[in-house]
């Protein structure tokens, strides 16, 4: 018998909420998230949701990941929010068209949008999403996938706008995809904003590439969330229950910002006191940390450079913050081994970071232990909360 979940407005609010942690700046605001779970409340879909482990997934299934595609700060009206189930559409009928079947829906990637998108797909089509994804974190480019590690083929994948307006490209790699889709979805008909289907696949390619547990993660840090606004300090609470997690600075802030190529590009730069500050740049997603006064980039991506709100300790990404009075803190945690540990995906963030101003190694900050403990503990307390 096939395992599955089903969930209520309160655990997708925490999952949307905790997702922005694992998305290091990137994946979608938090006030945008709020609104689609809003949507997806209003719309019916919450009760029609049912999500599934990867290892439950029969092995004659196929999938296929969808995604929200472009800059963040764009995805601000409802009318964008069914864009990936369109998607999802146009590649179900092609592949019908050809005998197969899309049997199952896979996250992308962890964050307050691509999250909780793929769950739309599975309310209205009737079919599972997995509880896991392909990156384990967000992502600034398809290459970064596990999916791309795993050589899976890209042919077809399909952009499609909210007027139901639908692209294929008949290539077979996500650099390729990439490369092409950047510039239609800078176009004035996509706005900046696309909804993306690729990676057809089957049942067990996707075993051998799915990164576990981002949803159970992100449902945990949604719930450490809620205890933390209790407490004196919840920035402090967040990191004790954040296993290995550490504090790079916190203190106000100023966030310089664009949209260039479908991305959002820029900096945030937190006084640390004694005129010194931390520069986090970022491109949709936090990629690198340089701290002023010694000139030294202090972290870098894979791990996840993320940012807390000091007032109650709640994940924002990029596309949440704005130059105000508030304190943020910068912390560090660990991203997933199968970023950490892959030197193609490695090389390729290195040449992202490269095009940023850094052009340095990057090293794993935690030991492999650490990030055993990190994932397993936020994992388990997932598995025990959508389990209640």
């Amino acid at each position: 018998m096939v395992v599955t979940y089903k969930i209520d407005i309160d655990k997708l609010t925490k999952i949307m909420q905790g997702a922005a942690l694992m998305g290091a700046g990137g994946g979608g605001g938090i006030s945008i998230g709020a609104k689609l779970v809003q949507y997806m409340k209003d719309q019916g879909m919450i009760e029609k949701i049912t999500l599934i482990d990867a290892n439950e997934v029969p092995e004659t299934y196929h999938g296929v990941v969808v995604a929200d595609m472009g800059s963040p700060a764009k995805f601000n009206d409802s009318s964008n929010f069914g864009i990936a189930t369109l998607a999802f559409s146009a590649i179900q009928n092609y592949v019908e068209k050809t005998g197969g079947s899309v049997d199952f829906v896979v996250p992308i990637e962890v964050g307050p949008i691509n999250s909780l998108v793929p769950m739309i797909v599975s309310a209205v089509k009737g079919i599972p999403c997995l509880l896991s994804d392909g990156a384990g974190r967000a992502i600034p480019t398809l290459t970064l996938s596990t999916f791309s590690a795993n050589n899976i083929s890209c042919n077809p994948s399909f952009l499609t706008d909210n007027n139901n307006e639908s692209l294929a490209l008949m290539v077979d790699t996500p650099d390729k995809v990439e490369s092409l889709a950047r510039p239609i979805i800078s176009s004035p008909e996509f706005n900046s904003v696309a909804g993306l289907a690729l990676w057809y696949m089957t049942a067990q390619q996707m075993k051998q590439s799915i990164i576990p547990g981002g949803m159970l993660i992100s449902l945990a840090v949604g719930y450490l969330c809620e205890q933390a606004q209790a407490t004196q300090d919840p920035v402090t609470f967040m990191l004790n229950n954040l296993p290995h997690s550490k504090l790079l600075a916190r203190g106000k802030y100023t966030q310089i910002q664009s949209t260039s190529g479908g991305f959002d590009l820029g900096r945030v730069e937190v006084n640390m006191g004694n005129g010194s500050k931390l520069i986090v740049y970022n491109q949709n997603e936090n990629l690198f940390a340089f701290r002023s006064d010694s000139g030294a980039v202090v972290a870098t991506a894979p791990e996840c450079i993320s940012f807390l709100r000091c007032s109650d300790g709640h994940p924002l990404t990029n596309a949440d913050i704005s130059n105000s009075d508030e304190e943020l803190a910068v912390v560090l945690v660990p991203g997933p081994a199968q970023l950490i540990y892959n030197p193609s995906l490695v090389g390729i963030m290195q040449s992202i970071t490269t095009g940023l101003g850094y052009g340095g190694n990057i090293s794993p900050a935690f030991t492999e232990d650490e990030r055993r403990e990190y994932f397993d503990s936020l994992i388990g307390l997932g598995y025990k909360l959508l389990s209640a």
